[in-house]
C-alpha cells in the first residue's frame, strides 16, 4: 500500500487498483531441499547480479561484511567472497544454511516504497534467516515478528550483529517468516488474487 499513493489519479478516474507483489516460487524454494556440505560454514550469503546502480545499496549494506559474505551471481562481483554462478538446485540450500541472507533492493525502492525484490520470499520460503534493507514497504507485507525490517542503515548494522550472535533470535524469525510466506506470499496466492479480482471462481 505504500506505493499506491503514486497512482491516486488512476483511482480518481475510476480504475480499480490492487497490489500484486512478487512472491515465493514453491516449486524451487522450499525447506525440503537437502543440505549441501559446500555451504556448511557460510555466515552471510547473497545471490544476485551486480551493476553500478544497485551497487550503491550493496556498498552500504553488504560491503562492511565482505569478509563474512559469500556471493553468487551471473555477473562478477568485486567482492572477495564471489563464488560465480550457483545452480537453481543449490540455491535454496545456501539460503537456508547461511546464518543470514540480506534482501537488498534497488535504491529507488528504499525511497519510493514499491518494487520490492523477490529475494525476501526466496530466503524465507527456503527456511532461511532474512533481514531487509530500510525499505519500509516491507511492513505492508510482513509483521515485526515475521521479518527483520530495520528502521534505517544504522539499525540494520545493529540488527546484523544481533542475528550473528543470537541463534534463538534467528530461529524464531526463520519459523515465523517461513509460516508467513506459506500462508500469504506464494505465487498461488498471487494467482488467486488475480482470479478473484477478475470475478473468476477458483478452488
Amino acid at each position: 500500500r505504500s506505493g499506491l499513493q503514486f497512482y491516486q489519479n488512476w483511482m480518481k478516474n475510476g480504475a480499480k487498483l490492487i497490489s500484486l507483489p512478487l512472491a515465493c516460487d514453491t516449486s524451487i524454494y522450499t525447506k525440503d531441499n537437502p543440505c549441501n556440505s559446500k555451504f556448511k560454514d557460510v555466515t552471510m550469503a547473497f545471490v544476485g547480479g551486480y551493476w553500478p546502480y544497485k551497487a550503491r545499496q550493496f556498498d552500504r549494506y553488504l560491503k562492511p561484511y565482505e569478509k563474512h559474505l559469500t556471493v553468487f551471481g551471473y555477473s562478477h562481483w568485486p567482492y572477495a567472497g564471489y563464488g560465480g554462478v550457483i545452480s537453481r538446485e543449490e540455491e535454496p540450500a545456501l539460503l537456508r544454511q547461511a546464518i543470514l541472507c540480506p534482501a537488498i533492493n534497488e535504491p529507488h525502492a528504499e525511497i519510493l516504497g514499491g518494487d520490492i525484490c523477490e529475494r525476501v520470499y526466496k530466503v524465507l520460503g527456503s527456511g532461511g534467516m532474512c533481514i531487509t534493507d530500510a525499505t519500509h514497504a516491507h511492513r505492508d507485507l510482513f509483521t515485526d515478528d515475521e521479518l527483520v525490517m530495520p528502521a534505517d542503515l544504522s539499525d540494520y548494522h545493529e540488527l546484523v550483529k544481533k542475528i550473528l550472535r543470537d541463534e534463538s533470535f534467528s530461529q524464531r524469525y526463520r519459523e515465523r517468516g517461513y509460516q508467513a510466506v506459506m500462508e500469504r506470499h506464494t505465487y498461488t496466492h498471487r494467482a488467486q488474487t488475480i482470479l478473484a479480482n477478475l470475478g473468476i471462481q477458483h478452488p
